[in-house]
């Protein structure tokens, strides 16, 4: 638990002069708007597999967006606070930097997985979602937004 709160306040969520009280809440709002976000992406593309008929590499491609969509609308209401202080331009377009780069890891991740190592879809999904959503963590908070 030390270990996870100290790693969290040197890399990203928490700046150093918060009390415990806001760390924690801080934690828990972002692992909220995470999760949620993350079941809409892993929904949304079970469904284009397995109802739409859409090959894994296209499903993850367009889940991928859904879940940065969600996360973007939630994070910014329920996690940040400095949206208003930045230029709308400047916000969407660090959004969507980091939100292109962690679709590139994403689908590079998802590719290896299936085609490389054979791991199961769904398995290589929730990894490869776990790979991108720490690595874009860091870049939101250092680029793009300051939590509340």
């Amino acid at each position: 638990n030390t270990i996870l709160m100290g790693f969290l306040t040197k890399q990203f969520i928490i700046p150093k002069d918060y009390n415990s009280r806001e760390k924690i809440i801080n934690i828990i709002k972002y692992t909220i708007v995470g999760s949620i976000a993350f079941i809409a992406d892993f929904s949304f593309f079970y469904v284009a597999i397995n109802f739409i008929n859409l090959n894994y590499f296209f499903a993850g491609l367009y889940s991928f967006i859904v879940g940065v969509f969600v996360n973007y609308v939630l994070a910014r209401r329920f996690v940040f606070y400095n949206h208003q202080n930045l230029k709308k331009s400047k916000e969407i377009l660090g959004v969507y930097l980091i939100s292109g780069v962690g679709l590139l890891i994403h689908q590079f991740s998802i590719y290896s997985f299936v085609e490389i190592l054979e791991s199961n879809l769904y398995i290589a999904k929730v990894i490869t979602s776990f790979i991108v959503s720490f690595g874009t963590i860091i870049l939101e908070e250092n680029i793009c937004m300051e939590t509340k």
